[in-house]
Protein backbone atom coordinates (compact mmCIF):
# COMPACT_ATOMS: atom_id res chain seq x y z
CA UNK A 1 0.00 0.00 0.00
CA UNK A 2 1.47 3.47 -0.62
CA UNK A 3 2.53 5.58 2.04
CA UNK A 4 0.75 9.32 1.45
CA UNK A 5 2.10 12.31 2.83
CA UNK A 6 2.02 13.68 6.44
CA UNK A 7 1.66 16.76 6.03
CA UNK A 8 -1.89 17.04 6.36
CA UNK A 9 -2.31 15.32 9.59
CA UNK A 10 -2.40 16.51 13.14
CA UNK A 11 -1.35 15.56 16.60
CA UNK A 12 1.14 14.42 18.68
CA UNK A 13 2.32 11.47 16.41
CA UNK A 14 2.30 13.71 13.05
CA UNK A 15 4.75 16.99 14.43
CA UNK A 16 8.31 16.94 13.93
CA UNK A 17 9.30 16.54 17.81
CA UNK A 18 12.19 14.40 18.79
CA UNK A 19 11.51 10.47 18.52
CA UNK A 20 8.76 9.60 20.68
CA UNK A 21 10.28 7.54 23.73
CA UNK A 22 9.45 3.58 24.20
CA UNK A 23 7.78 4.25 27.08
CA UNK A 24 5.65 6.59 25.12
CA UNK A 25 5.11 4.11 21.91
CA UNK A 26 2.54 1.47 22.99
CA UNK A 27 0.08 4.39 24.20
CA UNK A 28 0.50 6.20 20.40
CA UNK A 29 -0.56 3.49 18.93
CA UNK A 30 -3.53 2.95 21.08
CA UNK A 31 -3.89 5.87 19.69
CA UNK A 32 -3.80 5.62 16.21
CA UNK A 33 -5.76 2.52 15.83
CA UNK A 34 -8.64 4.17 18.04
CA UNK A 35 -8.48 7.30 15.49
CA UNK A 36 -8.66 4.67 12.64
CA UNK A 37 -11.53 2.75 14.23
CA UNK A 38 -13.65 5.71 14.91
CA UNK A 39 -12.84 7.26 10.88
CA UNK A 40 -13.62 4.00 9.68
CA UNK A 41 -17.17 4.41 11.07
CA UNK A 42 -18.59 6.81 8.34
CA UNK A 43 -16.44 5.54 5.27
CA UNK A 44 -18.54 4.78 2.35
CA UNK A 45 -15.87 4.35 -0.08
CA UNK A 46 -13.00 2.52 -1.11
CA UNK A 47 -11.02 4.78 -1.58
CA UNK A 48 -11.40 6.99 1.52
CA UNK A 49 -11.10 3.52 3.42
CA UNK A 50 -7.24 3.44 1.65
CA UNK A 51 -6.62 6.60 2.41
CA UNK A 52 -7.24 6.13 6.13
CA UNK A 53 -5.55 2.69 6.28
CA UNK A 54 -2.54 4.26 4.54
CA UNK A 55 -1.75 6.88 6.27
CA UNK A 56 -2.37 4.69 9.27
CA UNK A 57 -0.10 2.15 8.32
CA UNK A 58 3.03 5.12 7.86
CA UNK A 59 2.21 6.55 11.47
CA UNK A 60 2.43 3.32 13.19
CA UNK A 61 5.95 2.59 10.74
CA UNK A 62 7.23 6.13 12.07
CA UNK A 63 6.42 5.13 15.75
CA UNK A 64 7.99 1.60 15.15
CA UNK A 65 11.55 2.56 14.42
CA UNK A 66 14.29 -0.20 16.31
CA UNK A 67 14.87 -3.71 16.29
CA UNK A 68 13.27 -3.77 19.96
CA UNK A 69 10.49 -2.52 18.32
CA UNK A 70 9.47 -5.15 15.61
CA UNK A 71 7.51 -7.59 17.40
CA UNK A 72 5.25 -4.83 18.98
CA UNK A 73 5.13 -3.59 15.01
CA UNK A 74 3.85 -6.55 13.75
CA UNK A 75 1.41 -7.09 15.94
CA UNK A 76 -0.18 -3.27 15.67
CA UNK A 77 -0.03 -3.80 11.91
CA UNK A 78 -2.07 -7.11 12.77
CA UNK A 79 -4.44 -4.88 14.50
CA UNK A 80 -4.82 -2.52 11.49
CA UNK A 81 -5.59 -5.14 9.25
CA UNK A 82 -8.38 -6.30 11.96
CA UNK A 83 -9.73 -2.77 12.07
CA UNK A 84 -10.23 -2.53 8.04
CA UNK A 85 -11.65 -6.33 7.86
CA UNK A 86 -14.02 -6.22 10.54
CA UNK A 87 -14.98 -2.26 9.03
CA UNK A 88 -15.40 -4.47 5.61
CA UNK A 89 -12.00 -3.70 3.74
CA UNK A 90 -11.06 -7.19 3.47
CA UNK A 91 -9.12 -6.84 0.70
CA UNK A 92 -7.49 -3.48 1.80
CA UNK A 93 -6.57 -5.65 5.09
CA UNK A 94 -4.73 -8.32 2.49
CA UNK A 95 -2.91 -5.43 1.16
CA UNK A 96 -1.71 -4.37 4.13
CA UNK A 97 -0.22 -7.48 5.20
CA UNK A 98 1.25 -8.54 1.74
CA UNK A 99 2.84 -5.44 1.83
CA UNK A 100 4.63 -5.79 5.33
CA UNK A 101 4.76 -9.28 4.00
CA UNK A 102 7.09 -8.47 0.95
CA UNK A 103 8.82 -5.80 3.13
CA UNK A 104 10.50 -8.40 5.46
CA UNK A 105 7.43 -7.84 8.58
CA UNK A 106 6.43 -11.00 8.87
CA UNK A 107 5.86 -13.46 11.77
CA UNK A 108 2.81 -16.08 12.35
CA UNK A 109 1.00 -13.48 13.75
CA UNK A 110 0.82 -11.77 10.09
CA UNK A 111 0.38 -14.92 8.40
CA UNK A 112 -2.40 -15.81 10.84
CA UNK A 113 -4.40 -12.53 10.03
CA UNK A 114 -3.28 -12.51 6.57
CA UNK A 115 -5.15 -16.10 5.49
CA UNK A 116 -8.47 -14.47 7.65
CA UNK A 117 -8.62 -11.65 5.14
CA UNK A 118 -7.54 -13.63 2.47
CA UNK A 119 -11.28 -16.25 3.12
CA UNK A 120 -13.12 -13.54 4.23
CA UNK A 121 -12.74 -11.86 0.96
CA UNK A 122 -13.85 -15.41 -0.53
CA UNK A 123 -10.09 -16.37 -1.34
CA UNK A 124 -9.81 -20.34 0.10
CA UNK A 125 -7.12 -21.05 -2.39
CA UNK A 126 -4.86 -17.96 -1.20
CA UNK A 127 -5.43 -19.16 2.35
CA UNK A 128 -4.27 -22.21 1.85
CA UNK A 129 -1.38 -21.04 0.30
CA UNK A 130 -0.59 -19.06 2.99
CA UNK A 131 -0.89 -22.01 5.40
CA UNK A 132 1.55 -23.95 3.43
CA UNK A 133 3.52 -21.01 3.43
CA UNK A 134 3.81 -20.79 7.17
CA UNK A 135 4.61 -24.04 7.59
CA UNK A 136 7.59 -24.42 5.16
CA UNK A 137 8.92 -21.36 6.77
CA UNK A 138 8.60 -23.26 9.91
CA UNK A 139 6.15 -20.82 11.23
CA UNK A 140 3.35 -22.83 11.63
CA UNK A 141 1.76 -22.27 15.03
CA UNK A 142 -1.72 -23.05 16.37
CA UNK A 143 -2.48 -19.19 16.35
CA UNK A 144 -2.76 -19.71 12.54
CA UNK A 145 -4.99 -23.03 12.51
CA UNK A 146 -6.90 -21.79 15.00
CA UNK A 147 -7.71 -18.57 12.97
CA UNK A 148 -8.54 -20.66 10.16
CA UNK A 149 -10.57 -22.95 12.08
CA UNK A 150 -12.34 -20.27 13.25
CA UNK A 151 -12.79 -18.55 9.96
CA UNK A 152 -13.90 -21.59 8.00
CA UNK A 153 -16.32 -21.90 11.20
CA UNK A 154 -18.13 -18.94 10.35
CA UNK A 155 -17.97 -19.61 6.60
CA UNK A 156 -19.46 -22.80 7.53
CA UNK A 157 -17.80 -24.58 5.83
CA UNK A 158 -17.14 -27.47 8.47
CA UNK A 159 -15.04 -29.83 6.35
CA UNK A 160 -12.33 -27.34 5.97
CA UNK A 161 -12.17 -26.48 9.38
CA UNK A 162 -11.91 -30.32 10.12
CA UNK A 163 -9.27 -30.68 7.87
CA UNK A 164 -7.15 -28.17 9.54
CA UNK A 165 -7.94 -29.29 12.75
CA UNK A 166 -6.92 -32.70 11.95
CA UNK A 167 -3.43 -31.40 10.25
CA UNK A 168 -2.92 -29.60 13.03
CA UNK A 169 -2.82 -32.29 15.14
CA UNK A 170 -0.84 -34.34 12.94
CA UNK A 171 1.72 -31.45 13.34
CA UNK A 172 2.07 -31.78 17.12
CA UNK A 173 -0.37 -28.17 17.76
CA UNK A 174 -2.81 -29.78 20.30
CA UNK A 175 -3.23 -27.11 22.31
CA UNK A 176 -6.09 -25.39 24.22
CA UNK A 177 -6.41 -22.66 21.26
CA UNK A 178 -7.13 -25.42 18.90
CA UNK A 179 -9.31 -27.46 20.59
CA UNK A 180 -11.67 -24.38 21.66
CA UNK A 181 -11.78 -23.13 18.47
CA UNK A 182 -13.20 -26.81 16.71
CA UNK A 183 -15.27 -26.60 19.99
CA UNK A 184 -16.43 -23.47 18.78
CA UNK A 185 -17.31 -24.91 15.09
CA UNK A 186 -18.88 -27.79 15.99
CA UNK A 187 -21.15 -25.48 18.18
CA UNK A 188 -22.31 -22.75 15.80
CA UNK A 189 -23.07 -25.63 13.47
CA UNK A 190 -25.13 -27.47 15.53
CA UNK A 191 -22.74 -30.76 16.58
CA UNK A 192 -22.87 -30.37 20.51
CA UNK A 193 -22.16 -34.54 20.22
CA UNK A 194 -19.52 -33.55 18.01
CA UNK A 195 -18.20 -30.48 20.27
CA UNK A 196 -18.38 -33.38 23.19
CA UNK A 197 -15.90 -35.55 21.90
CA UNK A 198 -13.47 -32.90 21.09
CA UNK A 199 -13.44 -31.77 24.60
CA UNK A 200 -13.06 -34.74 25.54
CA UNK A 201 -9.78 -35.46 23.90
CA UNK A 202 -8.85 -32.01 25.15
CA UNK A 203 -8.96 -33.54 28.39
CA UNK A 204 -6.97 -36.55 27.02
CA UNK A 205 -4.47 -34.51 26.00
CA UNK A 206 -4.45 -32.52 29.21
CA UNK A 207 -5.36 -29.00 27.39
CA UNK A 208 -8.80 -28.36 29.41
CA UNK A 209 -9.31 -25.12 30.16
CA UNK A 210 -11.41 -22.54 30.72
CA UNK A 211 -11.99 -21.05 27.73
CA UNK A 212 -12.90 -25.09 26.20
CA UNK A 213 -15.51 -25.34 28.91
CA UNK A 214 -16.80 -21.97 27.71
CA UNK A 215 -17.52 -22.73 24.10
CA UNK A 216 -19.02 -26.40 25.50
CA UNK A 217 -21.58 -24.55 27.50
CA UNK A 218 -21.87 -22.34 24.03
CA UNK A 219 -22.21 -25.76 22.11
CA UNK A 220 -25.42 -26.89 24.29
CA UNK A 221 -27.04 -23.30 24.47
CA UNK A 222 -27.01 -22.57 20.40
CA UNK A 223 -28.48 -26.31 20.16
CA UNK A 224 -31.12 -25.44 22.36
CA UNK A 225 -29.95 -27.33 25.52
CA UNK A 226 -29.84 -24.77 28.16
CA UNK A 227 -29.91 -27.06 31.09
CA UNK A 228 -27.30 -29.24 29.66
CA UNK A 229 -25.14 -25.88 28.90
CA UNK A 230 -25.83 -25.26 32.98
CA UNK A 231 -24.52 -28.55 33.72
CA UNK A 232 -21.46 -27.77 31.81
CA UNK A 233 -20.74 -24.51 33.50
CA UNK A 234 -21.72 -26.24 37.28
CA UNK A 235 -19.15 -28.68 36.48
CA UNK A 236 -16.71 -25.88 35.16
CA UNK A 237 -17.14 -24.18 38.50
CA UNK A 238 -16.59 -26.80 40.04
CA UNK A 239 -12.95 -27.41 38.43
CA UNK A 240 -12.36 -23.69 38.78
CA UNK A 241 -12.37 -23.36 35.21
CA UNK A 242 -15.11 -20.84 35.12
CA UNK A 243 -14.34 -16.99 33.65
CA UNK A 244 -16.52 -14.15 31.65
CA UNK A 245 -16.81 -16.09 28.55
CA UNK A 246 -18.45 -18.85 30.70
CA UNK A 247 -21.02 -16.20 32.21
CA UNK A 248 -21.66 -15.11 28.36
CA UNK A 249 -22.20 -18.40 27.49
CA UNK A 250 -24.90 -19.46 30.17
CA UNK A 251 -26.60 -16.34 29.03
CA UNK A 252 -27.08 -16.66 26.17
CA UNK A 253 -28.10 -20.20 26.03
CA UNK A 254 -31.11 -19.32 28.50
CA UNK A 255 -32.03 -16.11 26.40
CA UNK A 256 -31.67 -17.94 23.40
CA UNK A 257 -34.13 -20.80 24.79
CA UNK A 258 -36.53 -17.54 25.61
CA UNK A 259 -35.86 -17.78 29.12
CA UNK A 260 -34.66 -14.43 30.30
CA UNK A 261 -35.80 -14.38 33.65
CA UNK A 262 -32.74 -17.18 34.37
CA UNK A 263 -30.64 -15.36 31.65
CA UNK A 264 -31.06 -12.22 33.79
CA UNK A 265 -30.10 -13.77 36.54
CA UNK A 266 -26.79 -14.93 35.27
CA UNK A 267 -25.99 -12.13 34.68
CA UNK A 268 -26.62 -10.69 37.92
CA UNK A 269 -24.73 -13.47 39.27
CA UNK A 270 -21.86 -12.44 37.12
CA UNK A 271 -22.21 -8.88 38.05
CA UNK A 272 -22.21 -9.67 41.56
CA UNK A 273 -18.91 -12.19 40.98
CA UNK A 274 -16.63 -9.39 39.03
CA UNK A 275 -16.95 -11.36 35.99
CA UNK A 276 -19.18 -9.16 33.77
CA UNK A 277 -17.62 -7.31 30.41
CA UNK A 278 -19.18 -6.53 26.83
CA UNK A 279 -19.72 -9.91 25.73
CA UNK A 280 -21.99 -10.84 28.58
CA UNK A 281 -24.35 -7.69 27.99
CA UNK A 282 -23.89 -8.10 23.96
CA UNK A 283 -25.38 -11.68 24.47
CA UNK A 284 -28.45 -10.43 26.18
CA UNK A 285 -29.47 -7.72 24.18
CA UNK A 286 -28.35 -9.58 21.00
CA UNK A 287 -31.04 -12.30 21.97
CA UNK A 288 -33.62 -9.82 23.58
CA UNK A 289 -33.96 -8.16 20.14
CA UNK A 290 -33.75 -11.55 18.12
CA UNK A 291 -37.26 -11.99 20.49
CA UNK A 292 -38.55 -8.90 20.08
CA UNK A 293 -37.80 -7.92 23.87
CA UNK A 294 -36.07 -4.31 22.92
CA UNK A 295 -37.62 -3.26 26.68
CA UNK A 296 -35.91 -5.38 28.29
CA UNK A 297 -32.74 -4.86 26.11
CA UNK A 298 -32.92 -1.38 26.53
CA UNK A 299 -32.57 -2.18 30.22
CA UNK A 300 -29.61 -4.43 30.24
CA UNK A 301 -28.06 -1.65 27.91
CA UNK A 302 -28.18 1.05 30.44
CA UNK A 303 -26.74 -1.02 33.05
CA UNK A 304 -24.12 -2.14 30.53
CA UNK A 305 -23.12 2.04 30.62
CA UNK A 306 -23.24 1.92 33.70
CA UNK A 307 -21.12 -0.02 34.42
CA UNK A 308 -18.86 1.00 32.07
CA UNK A 309 -19.32 -2.11 29.25
CA UNK A 310 -21.15 0.13 26.89
CA UNK A 311 -18.38 -1.11 23.65
CA UNK A 312 -19.09 -1.30 19.92
CA UNK A 313 -19.88 -4.36 20.44
CA UNK A 314 -22.81 -3.77 22.70
CA UNK A 315 -23.78 -0.74 21.01
CA UNK A 316 -24.18 -2.50 17.45
CA UNK A 317 -26.57 -5.04 19.25
CA UNK A 318 -28.41 -2.52 20.91
CA UNK A 319 -28.72 -0.52 17.76
CA UNK A 320 -29.97 -3.39 15.75
CA UNK A 321 -33.25 -3.68 17.58
CA UNK A 322 -33.24 -0.25 17.69
CA UNK A 323 -33.11 0.13 13.51
CA UNK A 324 -35.83 -3.09 13.26
CA UNK A 325 -37.99 -0.67 15.55
CA UNK A 326 -37.69 1.96 12.93
CA UNK A 327 -35.91 4.09 15.25
CA UNK A 328 -32.97 4.85 13.21
CA UNK A 329 -31.58 7.97 14.78
CA UNK A 330 -31.65 6.84 18.26
CA UNK A 331 -29.84 3.68 16.82
CA UNK A 332 -27.40 6.28 15.52
CA UNK A 333 -26.83 7.91 18.21
CA UNK A 334 -26.00 4.50 20.31
CA UNK A 335 -23.65 3.47 17.63
CA UNK A 336 -21.58 6.37 17.71
CA UNK A 337 -21.64 6.29 21.99
CA UNK A 338 -20.16 3.26 21.69
CA UNK A 339 -17.91 3.56 19.10
CA UNK A 340 -16.40 6.48 21.56
CA UNK A 341 -15.83 4.27 24.33
CA UNK A 342 -12.51 3.04 24.37
CA UNK A 343 -11.72 -1.31 22.76
CA UNK A 344 -11.44 -3.65 25.56
CA UNK A 345 -8.07 -5.06 23.93
CA UNK A 346 -4.67 -3.87 24.88
CA UNK A 347 -2.18 -5.36 22.11
CA UNK A 348 0.97 -6.52 24.08
CA UNK A 349 3.89 -9.36 23.65
CA UNK A 350 1.28 -11.18 25.82
CA UNK A 351 -1.45 -11.65 23.56
CA UNK A 352 -2.80 -14.23 21.70
CA UNK A 353 -3.73 -14.43 18.00
CA UNK A 354 -5.58 -11.04 16.87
Amino acid sequence: MGQLSMGDRTGPCQQDHAPVTTAHKRDAALQLLHACERELVDVRSLAAARQIADRTRADVLRLQGGADDRPYLLKTLCRLAHLLRHAGWSMLASDLLESAASDGLVDPYVLSELAQCQLRRGDATAAALTLDRARESGMLTDAICTSLIAAHGRAGDVVSAERIYHQALSDGLATEFLFTAMIGVYGKSGHPSKAREVFERAGQEGQLRAACHSALIDAYGRAGLPAAAHRCFDAAAADGMVDQRSYAALVRAYATAGRFRMARQVLETARAAGMDDDRLYASFIAASVRANRLREALVVFQVARQSGFASRRVGEAMATGLRRAHQFRRARAVERAAVAVPSTWQPDEADGPP
